[in-house]
């Protein structure tokens, strides 16, 4: 349900050493550098661009949230992401009522029409 990715340049030859099930090393085309796309990202913050910054993007591609640094509690970091995954499901359809909420229904009716 989430999957990390790492930016990097054509010239990274270091084997990744994370697990490659949920961890997604990928390279800008050739016509864009990993800077230029390190400096995207960058910009979508107001503060200081050089620190470490851990971008959340949702399942419809909507940039969510931004962890500044490596001094955040990551607990707070794996909440936000649960609570994105959570929210991920469309709502259920309306349930037509039953007999037992029909009635119900017309017992909390009872007395209160004039």
């Amino acid at each position: 349900m989430v999957t990390f990715i790492t930016v990097h340049s054509e010239d990274f030859s270091d084997t990744p050493s994370w697990d490659l099930v949920n961890w997604r090393p990928v390279m800008p085309s050739s016509d864009i550098s990993a800077v230029t796309v390190a400096d995207k990202f960058a910009k979508l913050s107001q503060r200081d661009g050089s620190a470490p910054m851990i971008h959340i993007i949702d399942r419809n591609t909507r940039h969510a949230g931004i962890f500044h640094g490596t001094s955040f509690n990551q607990m707070n970091l794996i909440l936000y992401v649960n609570g994105l995954t959570n929210a991920a499901h469309p709502p259920k359809p309306p349930v037509e009522k039953g007999w037992l909420d029909q009635l119900t229904d017309w017992f909390s009716k009872v007395g209160k029409e004039p």
